[in-house]
């Protein structure tokens, strides 16, 4: 299997796997923080995520740390992970054999709903940003984040960020504003769940 993470030669026996004794869904995400990817990390620790005191000067800041938040996003769709995959049962590869060549990215998907024209503004000209971090926040008031050594947190990397022109459907609807992005396919594998020890995420994080 020629996938990029995997170590050759294989260790000597199995990797040891976990039983899982709680299990752990995200449930509905709600709302996203916006961040430009930088060296540095967001917070040092969940503790430091876990009190509003620590988002409040980065809402204000004036440079590279400045974050934002979304208005609430409907329909946020993360769907699985697909292997790549080359020949099978033709005379590509050795035998016929489908050979694993690695793994797609995650393209998400969701909309904002009946959105005022200056709002759309200011979030379409997240569209000319190249390096974004984005870290979701959901329907259970939970702060969701990138960390790849279990303790710093960082938001999650993406790619293809858009947000698309806003589209009517008439009587009886609310006017629909695309957005969308690509996320990396060890997201899942490198989230960390923060509960805020001294506020709502949901109604407390304000952009000013």
């Amino acid at each position: 299997m020629a996938l990029s993470f995997c170590v050759c030669p294989l260790e000597a026996a199995l990797p040891d796997l976990l039983d899982t004794v709680c299990e752990e869904n995200l449930g509905q995400i709600q709302k996203v923080i916006v961040r430009r990817q930088q060296t540095a990390a967001l917070f040092p620790d969940v503790a430091t995520a876990q009190v509003i005191a620590s988002y409040t000067p980065l809402f204000s800041a004036l440079d590279l740390t400045k974050i934002q938040i979304t208005p609430k996003i409907e329909n946020i769709v993360i769907p699985q992970g697909e292997a790549l995959t080359e020949g099978g049962n033709d005379n590509t590869t050795i035998g016929g054999a489908e050979v694993i060549t690695g793994q797609s990215f995650i393209g998400v998907t969701g909309n904002f709903a009946s959105l005022p024209a200056t709002d759309l503004k200011s979030l379409r000209k997240l569209n000319c940003e190249l390096d974004l971090e984005l870290i979701f926040i959901t329907q259970s008031k939970k702060i969701v984040y990138y960390s790849e050594d279990g303790t710093t947190l960082r938001g999650f990397p993406v790619s293809a960020f858009y947000v698309g022109s806003q589209g009517n459907e008439g009587f009886g609807t609310r006017d629909k504003t695309p957005i969308r992005f690509n996320m990396l396919p060890d997201w899942s594998e490198n989230r960390v769940i923060v509960t805020p020890a001294d506020f709502n995420p949901l109604r407390d994080l304000t952009n000013t």
